[in-house]
């Protein structure tokens, strides 16, 4: 409590003190916690390593709404200076891949006054690419009216990566086991001995070398790529497959 502010509750005789006072430090503790709170959250929002936007609640689309503030994050992740951001709205990460259902996505979220998620491309100030998680929602003041959205941004291009690595192998597995299908076909078709050994020779030639690239692959995705615990485990699964195929060639 101020200097002063005991003696004004003591002397003034309009005030029940004993009333009065207990509510007076009660509202002072609840400002200073206020105070500290706000500090804390500055601190987290200014450290977080995720892009932090808040957005001006009008007018127009999510899209075209100012950026009011960013955090060192979103220049870390973007190119753009604090003083660049907030002369523009986010048009200014949006590019050829942007995804328009996402936006959509984002626009009727804006119209209904709901938080959204969305996965799309970024583009950085030099124009590369970068895959973004995108949480946007709606921040209301004390007597409940919407006066900012808060935009927290995550790039996720590594994991995007990874994703994209095992849709490939999974496809060159695909088109591996439609090779062996179709090679046991013709196997059973022909049925000789020496028909035999010249297809042996083969299958190692349009197997062997797919399973030992697709484990190599695997291998050096497990050692470089930041992977879930299902996504390392898949891999892996991938990695013993390719070896007992190797092993199935050779024998």
């Amino acid at each position: 409590m101020k200097a002063g502010s005991y003696d004004y509750i003591i002397k003034d005789p309009s005030l029940d003190y004993l009333n009065v006072l207990p509510v007076t430090i009660a509202n002072a503790i609840k400002r200073k916690k206020d105070v500290e709170k706000l500090k804390l959250l500055e601190s987290a929002v200014v450290n977080a390593s995720d892009a932090i936007i808040i957005l001006e609640a009008e007018p127009g689309d999510m899209i075209g709404r100012r950026m009011m503030y960013v955090n060192q994050a979103f220049t870390n992740m973007t190119g753009y200076t604090y003083e660049e951001a907030v002369k523009n709205t986010m048009r200014i990460l949006r590019g050829p891949k942007t995804s328009l259902a996402a936006l959509n996505e984002m626009r009727i979220a804006l119209e209904q006054v709901k938080p959204v998620r969305v996965e799309l491309i970024n583009y950085r100030k030099d124009g590369t690419e970068f895959w973004v998680e995108c949480n946007i929602v709606p921040f209301a003041d004390e007597e409940g009216a919407f006066i900012h959205w808060v935009s927290v941004q995550r790039d996720i291009t590594k994991r995007k990566k990874a994703e994209d690595e095992k849709e490939k192998l999974i496809r060159e597995i695909e088109l591996i086991n439609s090779d062996l299908t179709e090679l046991n076909h013709e196997l059973e078709t022909i049925g000789a001995e020496r028909t035999m050994s010249l297809m042996a020779l083969t299958v190692a030639d349009r197997i062997r070398n797919p399973a030992a690239m697709i484990g190599g692959r695997c291998r050096r995705m497990l050692v470089k790529e930041e992977l879930s615990e299902s996504s390392r485990a898949g891999l892996i699964n991938i990695i013993e497959g390719a070896e007992k195929l190797d092993q199935i060639v050779k024998d």
